[in-house]
């Protein structure tokens, strides 16, 4: 009874470690990911930033 109580104590000692690696390899997958993803807000629809319009007029004006 007590080899049986080792082998099976050893068994699930072995599956966690299995599942502890597989969820730290997918976790680092998600951050790495994640991180690609971020990027800073696109341009918002509305009147152009200050000094957009006085630029694109000086360049008319060579």
């Amino acid at each position: 009874m007590r080899n049986f109580d080792l082998k099976a104590e050893a068994e699930m000692r072995l599956h966690s470690d299995r599942l502890a690696e597989e969820l730290a390899r997918e976790r680092s997958e998600r951050t790495t990911t994640a991180a690609d993803d971020i990027q800073g807000p696109g341009p918002a629809d509305g009147p152009p930033t200050a000094g957009t319009a006085d630029a694109a007029a000086d360049d008319n004006d060579r």
